[in-house]
């Protein structure tokens, strides 16, 4: 029922009585003793409580009730020792009866000597006039300080060989087993050690002594912990390397019979490994053998740590402590925990005051050993420390978790266009009337640049970095590698400012070392990046451009982009899907785009491997499509078609490769036909069917007419000196053809081309940039997209000099600020910050005077959190999602659910059911949901795999912190997933919320209520 027994608790004689049932169950008794019972009373017949009766020569006890009452089993001829404080002993035989009612005669002179008795407690017998040495039973160990001044004092005035342990079963004063720092020590060493160099006294008692020490503990252990243990704990070499997989070039060594032996180093995680081995000669035959090899110590501590931590959860730390040798071990464990960027201690901010415990565990047996911890906010990630040891054997582990934030990171920002010889003035609205008492700035940024190379360049490690791994952002990291390579080689200045960042760059934070620490902190928490000084973000954007790095890279990315196409030569957008045609007319159409930007053997290898099945796979989805339209279709009949959107993606996607890939000529009858509808048709195309039509019909011969698409869409446009030339008809859609984005990144292309319209180009540009958001577009596609219009069109700007004027508020910044680096300056690109604590009202206001010949443009951005917990449901959207959590039970009828309240509260080891109900009240396409998860959750499908369920074909994701899942399409109506997770972890912690979101278009995009879990 408990683990130790202290009078100082508020337990009730009953619990006490309950308690002491179940040592006695534990107590061997003759198979044929029988109940005893009774009243114990007064002279005056009124019932004792508190009685001892004990069967002489046993430690066999029991305790009478408030009325009296006991109850002992015993056998016939065994004689039952009633006591009590200030009433004479008296003992009587047992025979035939059960039923035994005792009457106790006061003793007045009793009173003068007390025995205080107590499981677990050491109590020493002395006059009541003097004081009493009290020493509890303790699991924790903590630092000498926290020891009560009198219990030091009363120690020191008491002689330990006078220390007994007296309790239910112990009234002969025989001495105790004493261990002190993990070993078994005599009372010399015990008569020595001094009250301050002690930590703490643990007690051990009867069954649990014995357990642990055999019969050399049956009259009791004191186990005493000093401060010299406590240093040695410190020093305890932790384990580092937890990696899951041990790498290794074997160097195979042959005696003289031909075996063959080898070694290598395994990394240092306590687990099971499985060793396979592949051998073969020279013709070919081969051997395979798969073995288990098991990494383990004499002493183990295994922590069960979450994957990750999040700011304001409070978590219950456990760590199993496992003996695997034939000896008793005592010992002490720390749990520590540092600041990862700075290695301070932070124990006292995560509430771990009390991180010292002391263990027991017996010959081949395992212990566990718990702390209570609470999450800060501030911190980026935190490096645990967890350390035993129990004499001459120690163990430990050392690792860094990262911390998520509680908050939602929100974003608003506000881009900028200044004209040559002009002055704008900006103002955030928000910024300037912000009241909130919730809100918490993170930071405001200002970028200026006249060069459009800079924007490009900044985009760049959003598409490099993306954390999905689907074809068309697996394509959108090789076309950013790409890209990166081409900007470096053409542009010199950058390039030299590039290897200037790299040579004064500082060494990387700890932080960085773990790639899979990094890749969580990248997904979950992008920001943290932002945290970092100009000089690191410089050095690690050089790095990203590193040529050797970039070569590598591109390398590996275009094998995964590879390996994702299928045997037909189609795409999937994740792997398990369906091929999609237009995610394969996309990644083919960039391909295309990387083919006019760089003519390489090298390149022009990598797109051909793609490009040589891609395109027939293509070619044969056109032709199907084309045969079912004009199966019917007699000479004179004008050809229909209702939706063009996907065969003029087609025949753009096409146009790349029209010689290298000679069309058939079926296809060119087929091509024939929707080129003369395209010359027909095109005036009642959408905007962005008009930009495919026109560079179609140009790189088709039909330039003339090509050429009337764009003098139209000249003069449908609007033209504004804020945000350029644009078209207010380019409105986002749910479908792939409805992008703005792209729309505008493909009318660039076309006028570039098609009537080489520079001027046009230019200030198309401006709608684009200022369609930007912090880092980059809101999309990969639409990324790759905006950055080829914006490298590869116009005018080749000029870079800013210093002669731009820009004030925050009442603070006047010049681009002098650059001035040191001349280099750099030259470039024409700015980026000032300033942090949480530097963000006032005034600076709401921003005023930019352009003093230059050519026009200036950037964006100013400010961000600041919300807690998670305060964000409310969204579920007016379109498309809309809600959650769900259930704890799955098994019955004799199969798995049931029941939903999670206040009343069934969640229990280490529980089976957690996520139901997420989805509504879309229009049909959708390329949609992502994202469902947080609290950080005592554990996956129990961890493998990413495509699913089909409810009507729902879906790329399910597992990442550490969330789980993800992608869907082709949903069509109007609601569906219901259902995934489970398991309990890991005791505490109270934030779940999250769940979001989703038209991945092309995120302006379509809902999310719920932030909740709370709480753990028992």
């Amino acid at each position: 029922m408990w683990f130790g027994f202290n009078f100082n608790d508020s337990f009730t004689l009953f619990q006490q009585r309950e308690y002491q049932k179940q040592l006695l169950k534990k107590i061997k008794k003759p198979t044929n003793a029988k109940l005893i019972y009774g009243i114990i009373s007064d002279k005056s017949g009124a019932g004792i409580s508190g009685v001892s009766i004990i069967i002489k020569g046993t430690q066999r006890t029991a305790t009478s009730d408030y009325d009296g009452y006991y109850e002992i089993e015993a056998t016939s001829n065994e004689e039952l020792i009633f006591s009590s404080v200030g009433y004479q002993n008296q003992s009587i035989q047992v025979k035939s009866e059960r039923n035994v009612n005792i009457n106790l005669l006061d003793n007045a002179n009793s009173l003068n000597e007390v025995l205080i008795m107590g499981y677990g407690t050491i109590r020493k017998k002395v006059s009541l006039g003097s004081s009493v040495a009290v020493v509890e039973e303790d699991n924790n160990v903590y630092n000498s300080a926290g020891i009560e001044e009198s219990l030091q004092d009363s120690m020191s005035r008491t002689n330990y060989k006078n220390i007994i342990i007296r309790g239910a079963g112990n009234t002969n004063g025989s001495k105790p087993l004493y261990v002190v720092d993990g070993e078994i020590s005599s009372e010399e060493v015990i008569n020595n050690l001094a009250a301050e160099d002690i930590l703490s006294v643990n007690i051990l008692k009867n069954d649990k002594a014995t357990a642990l020490y055999g019969t050399k503990a049956a009259n009791g252990v004191i186990i005493i912990t000093t401060k010299k243990a406590l240093e040695a704990l410190t020093q305890v070499k932790a384990r580092k390397n937890l990696s899951e997989t041990a790498f290794f070039l074997p160097n195979l060594k042959t005696d003289s019979n031909g075996k063959v032996s080898f070694n290598f180093t395994s990394p240092e995680a306590l687990t099971a490994w499985k060793l396979r081995l592949l051998a073969h000669n020279k013709d070919a035959v081969s051997g395979y053998l798969e073995k288990s090899v098991i990494t383990q110590k004499e002493l183990m501590i295994l922590p069960n740590f979450p994957r990750f931590f999040r700011e304001k959860d409070t978590i219950f730390i456990s760590a199993k402590i496992s003996n695997v040798t034939d000896k008793v071990k005592t010992g002490i464990a720390i749990l520590q925990f540092f600041d990862a960027t700075t290695m301070q201690p932070i124990d006292a901010k995560m509430m771990n005051a009390k991180n010292v415990h002391n263990f027991n565990v017996g010959a081949f047996g395992n212990t566990t050993a718990t702390w209570t911890v609470s999450i800060p906010e501030g911190l980026q990630g935190v490096q645990y420390k967890i350390l035993a040891k129990a004499g001459n054997f120690s163990d430990g582990e050392e690792n860094i978790l990262p911390v998520l934030t509680n908050n939602m990171l929100v974003t608003e920002s506000m881009p900028i266009w200044v004209r040559e010889n002009s002055k704008k003035e900006y103002t955030f609205e928000n910024l300037k009337n912000n009241n909130s008492t919730t809100l918490r700035n993170h930071q405001f940024t200002l970028e200026y640049t006249s060069n459009p190379s800079w924007i490009a360049i900044q985009a760049l490690p959003y598409l490099m970095e993306y954390e999905h791994e689907c074809a068309e952002q697996t394509f959108a990291r090789f076309y950013a590698n790409s890209l990166a390579s081409e900007i470096i080689a053409s542009n010199t200045k950058i390039a030299t400012v590039f290897e200037n960042w790299r040579k004064n760059g500082k060494l990387n934070v700890k932080l960085e070392e773990n790639d899979e620490l990094k890749s969580i902190i990248l997904a979950e928490t992008p920001w943290l990046n932002d945290a970092r000084s100009e000089d690191e973000k410089k050095k690690n954007l050089a790095l990203l451009f590193d040529l050797e790095k970039m070569k590598t890279s591109q390398e590996a990315t275009f094998e995964k982009l590879k390996q994702k196409q299928h045997s037909s030569g189609g795409f999937s957008w994740f792997e398990g899907g369906y091929e999609n045609e237009y995610i394969t007319r996309h990644i083919l159409a960039g391909l295309g785009h990387l083919s006019k930007l760089n003519k390489s053997g090298d390149n022009e290898d990598k797109i051909e491997a793609i490009a040589k099945s891609g395109i027939p796979f293509l070619d044969t989805k056109f032709l199907e499509s084309y045969k079912i339209r004009t199966k019917n279709l007699k000479t004179n009949d004008k050809l229909i078609w209702i939706n063009p959107n996907s065969d003029l993606h087609y025949l753009y996607t096409r146009s790349f490769y029209l010689d290298d890939y000679k069309l058939s000529d079926t296809l060119k009858k087929a091509t024939k036909l929707y080129i003369e509808a395209i010359k027909k048709d095109w005036l009642s195309y959408s905007l962005y069917e008009k930009g495919l039509a026109s560079l179609t019909l140009n790189r088709f011969g039909e330039k003339e007419s090509a050429k009337k698409i764009i003098e139209s869409l000249k003069e449908t446009s609007s033209n504004n000196e804020d945000w350029g030339m644009y078209w207010i008809a380019n409105k986002a859609g749910w479908y792939w053809y409805q992008a703005p984005i792209e729309t505008q990144a493909l009318l660039i292309e076309a006028f570039a081309e098609v009537t080489h319209d520079t001027k046009s180009v230019d200030a198309m540009k401006v709608w684009l940039l200022k369609n930007k958001q912090t880092k980059n577009w809101p999309t990969t596609k639409a990324t790759t997209e905006a950055i080829y219009a914006l490298l590869m069109q116009g005018s080749d700007w000029l870079s800013v000099k210093d002669n731009t004027v820009i004030k925050l508020g009442d603070e006047k910044i010049t681009t002098k600020k650059l001035s040191e680096n001349e280099k750099e300056a030259e470039t024409g690109y700015i980026k000032l910050n300033w942090k949480s604590d530097e963000v006032k009202k005034e600076m709401a206001t921003i005023k930019i005077e352009n003093k230059s010949k050519v026009p200036g443009f950037g964006g100013v951005y400010w961000q600041y959190f919300e807690d998670l917990d305060k964000i409310k449901n969204n579920s007016e959207a379109i498309l809309s999602v809600s959650k769900e959590l259930y704890l799955k039970k098994s019955s004799v009828k199969g798995d049931e659910l029941e939903k999670i309240t206040s009343k069934n509260p969640l229990k280490i080891g529980n089976l957690v059911t996520v139901r997420l109900i989805i509504t879309s009240k229009e049909d959708t396409e390329y949609v992502h949901l994202k469902d947080m998860r609290a950080s005592c959750f554990e996956p129990v499908n961890v493998l990413s795999e495509y699913q089909y369920k409810d009507r729902l074909g879906y790329y399910m994701s597992t990442k550490d912190a969330a789980t993800h899942f992608f869907f082709d399409q949903i069509n109007k109506g609601t569906y219901v997933l259902e995934y489970d997770i398991r309990v890991n972890n005791s505490g109270e912690f934030s779940n999250g919320i769940t979001t989703i979101e038209s991945m092309y278009a995120p302006e379509f995009a809902s999310h719920t209520k932030g909740i709370r879990v709480k753990v028992d």
